[in-house]
């Protein structure tokens, strides 16, 4: 009997990720749309009271509201990250440069 290929092996060796989150910017914003609360610093605080009528939390997102666009959508770096690898990649491996990549984006939903 023949031994399998290395390629044909399966891996059998379970893979745990552990992702730390640091805080972003957004976090002020999500924690004022969602509960009310606000930093102890008072400028922080008067600063996130007055953007706040910029932005909107719908069904855990946040979107960022716009005059001549839909709603965008606010992703954590890592994320951003993440889409814009799977949108670069595509099926047709486009090498476009980061205007038209932002474009397609926003045109995709983000």
């Amino acid at each position: 009997m023949k031994e399998r290929r290395s390629i044909e092996q399966e891996l059998c060796t379970p893979v745990v990720a552990i992702l730390d989150r640091s805080s972003t910017w957004m976090d002020p914003i999500i924690a004022y749309k969602v509960d009310d609360s606000l930093p102890d610093e008072s400028s922080l605080a008067a600063k996130i009271q007055k953007i706040s009528s910029w932005f909107e939390w719908w069904n855990g997102v946040l979107y960022k509201k716009s005059f001549s666009r839909p709603l965008l959508r606010y992703v954590t770096p890592e994320k951003g990250k993440e889409i814009l690898d799977d949108l670069h990649q595509g099926l047709c491996s486009s090498h476009i440069g980061g205007r038209a990549l932002a474009e397609k984006a926003l045109r995709t939903g983000y």
